[in-house]
């Protein structure tokens, strides 16, 4: 019976505050791997009802947004570490990576965020909150150092990079200095 006290209160609030900004994508970082693999860092600033429901656990961001990336993207994420302004995982494998025998070139899948929000209106409480999933930065890092950056993107596009020449007899993929 606790929990009718707590339900009220959360209608009133809701009907106090409709559409309240609750969700606001800061950056996206994504480093990507010689192996393929990437650590995404993705930070959020979260309204004062959100980080209510995150910190009594009626909702789990963590778990929900690696469902969703593992759904996206059809590859096991692991949640490396949550906290009330962001959220680290891993991929084991986020690019393609394409070895000719003379250059490797890395492919990274399109991303869009606008996916996000078709998620979101599954769950009961999406007419009371407005969410704002594209990152204000977004950054794709490749293992030689080279970077794109995105502003206010609602999509990432496949981006493809060569990384340099293979160095010959070492069987590990190490590139060379171009």
């Amino acid at each position: 019976m606790k929990i009718l006290p707590f339900i009220a209160c959360m209608i009133l609030l809701c009907a106090l505050f409709p559409a309240v900004q609750a969700f606001s994508a800061e950056t996206l970082t994504i480093g990507i791997q010689d192996t393929g693999g990437a650590t995404v860092r993705f930070t959020y600033s979260l309204s004062w009802i959100e980080q209510f429901a995150v910190f009594f656990h009626i909702a789990d961001p963590a778990n929900e947004l690696a469902t969703a990336l593992e759904g996206y993207t059809g590859v096991p994420v692991t949640v490396a570490s949550v906290d009330s302004t962001g959220a680290t995982f891993s991929f084991s494998q986020f690019a393609r990576v394409i070895d000719d025998g003379n250059t490797r070139t890395m492919v990274t899948p399109p991303l869009r965020f606008t996916d996000a929000q078709y998620a979101l209106e599954r769950y009961w409480f999406a007419p009371l909150i407005s969410a704002d999933f594209s990152p204000t930065v977004t950054t794709i890092q490749f293992p030689d150092g080279y970077q794109e950056v995105l502003f206010n993107a609602e999509q990432i596009p496949s981006f493809t990079h060569q990384l340099g020449i293979i160095v010959a007899g070492t069987g590990c993929g190490c590139t060379s200095e171009t």
